[in-house]
């Protein structure tokens, strides 16, 4: 009878063991599903999977770990759609839980504080933003040298920092820095190299730096399509950028050209009701009544 019991107790810890081990492995394939979907920019169904992943995480065997994984995925999704608060939210809870898994100045560490930053900025949170990324910058450099590429993308969350707080000097100098970093790592034709040459080209238009934007934004847009192909919709933001350097140049037809490109793309994909497209409509508005203004000058 003592053998049945403890057979059958050996059984039902076996079987929770299981069953803990396949909660982690689903969640890790969730969070692999949802991070395709990141790659592809449609946080909809990336916040679906994530979310679900972060329920299944909670009861495996390495829960901590697991959970902060999900939490931090989930502040990065949060953070695309414009959910601030909740991003904050989830990536100071990943945060906590990292804090209690890893050693002190991990990169790991590093790479949360950079999205934290990242979501404070968003909300013009511009002082606590840069302190927490010169703490994510300061946990990098106990690792790793100023010039390596690893530290690039810091200096270039920082260069956006400080560009949106108005300081464009400072701003264009860490830009530059990094892209000779940037491209020495990973070539002029990367889509990493791409995405910075874009966020200095919106540098130059705050600055009404237009011809340089132009052709930056060029040189952005070469790149994505030739790696990007089909998909279209992760071309929508360059799309934009163009059409705004279009519209400040007063060359309003490629202007409409490229925001109506982009608008299609952005029905198909996302759909009518979703804020890229309603974001993108509004543009095209603003810049019919620009036109519609332009032409009654003219008249008069």
């Amino acid at each position: 009878m003592i053998g049945i019991i403890i057979l059958l107790l050996s059984f039902e810890n076996t079987s929770a063991a299981l069953k803990v081990q396949a909660n982690s492995n689903t969640s890790e394939a969730l969070r692999a599903m949802a991070r395709v979907y990141i790659t592809e920019g449609n946080y909809t169904k990336a916040q679906s999977l994530a979310e679900n992943a972060l329920k299944l995480a909670k009861s495996t065997q390495d829960s901590d770990l697991q959970t902060s994984k999900c939490l931090i995925d989930l502040a990065f999704v949060y953070e695309k759609e414009g959910r601030f608060s909740e991003a904050q939210d989830a990536c100071e809870k990943g945060l906590t839980l990292q804090k209690k898994i890893y050693y002190k100045n991990h990169p790991y560490i590093a790479g949360t504080l950079r999205i934290l930053s990242s979501i404070y900025k968003n909300q013009q949170k511009y002082s606590l933003a840069e302190d927490t990324l010169n703490k994510a910058i300061n946990i990098m450099r106990t690792s790793h040298l100023p010039e390596e590429p690893a530290l690039a993308p810091y200096n270039v969350d920082m260069a956006r920092l400080v560009a949106v707080q108005g300081k464009f000097k400072e701003a264009e100098t860490i830009y530059l820095d990094a892209l000779n970093v940037i491209n020495d790592s990973y070539g002029a034709n990367h889509l990493y190299t791409a995405g910075v040459l874009e966020s200095l080209a919106q540098l130059y238009i705050s600055q009404q730096r237009y011809t340089e934007a132009r052709e930056l934004i060029n040189k952005t847009l070469k790149i994505q399509e030739s790696i990007y192909g089909s998909k279209k919709q992760l071309l929508i933001t360059s799309w934009i950028t163009k059409a705004e350097i279009c519209q400040a140049q007063q060359n309003y037809s490629q202007a409409e050209e490229l925001l109506y490109e982009a608008l299609t793309v952005s029905q198909e994909y996302f759909g009518s009701e979703h804020v890229n497209t309603i974001s993108i409509q509004d543009k095209i508005n603003q810049l019919k009544y620009e036109q519609d203004n332009i032409t009654e000058v003219a008249k008069l």
